[in-house]
This record gives C-alpha cells, sequence and structure tokens, in this order.
C-alpha cells in the first residue's frame, strides 16, 4: 500500500512538472509570436498558431488527467 502511495505521489509529481513546462512553452511561444510575428510568413504564423492549439489541448488532457486522479483541480504549487 505504501509503495503504492509513493508511486502516485511520483506520477502526479511528474505530471505536475509536465504541466509546469507545457504552459511556461506555450507563454514563450505566445510572446514569440506577438515579438516576431511580423517578421514570419504568414504560412509559418498559421503552423505555430495551430500547434499552440494542439499544445493547449495537450495542456487541458493533462490538467484533467491531474483532476481525475487527485480528485481536485490543477494548482501548480512550486509558486506557493
Amino acid at each position: 500500500m505504501i509503495e503504492l502511495t509513493k508511486s502516485s505521489a511520483a506520477r502526479m509529481d511528474c505530471l505536475s512538472s509536465i504541466i509546469h513546462l507545457r504552459r511556461k512553452n506555450i507563454l514563450n511561444i505566445e510572446n514569440y509570436l506577438k515579438q516576431h510575428g511580423e517578421n514570419l510568413s504568414p504560412e509559418r504564423v498559421v503552423q505555430i498558431e495551430k500547434d499552440l492549439a494542439d499544445m493547449r489541448l495537450g495542456l487541458h488532457n493533462m490538467e484533467t488527467d491531474y483532476r481525475s486522479i487527485a480528485g481536485a483541480p490543477y494548482t501548480d504549487k512550486r509558486n506557493s
């Protein structure tokens, strides 16, 4: 029973880290697009926006997984 709890806690920590990194990457890409979007080809902007949409969907799915495992909304404990 203890090993299962340790394993679950490790999975939650890992998922939390991935969620944190995904949020950070999305923010970085959004900022890049704001700063450099006018210098990119329209096709490249469309591709970046599509990639961002895919990343947001992945983030949503990870947060949903976190909630289903933890039974509570995801909160980033690193900022506390």
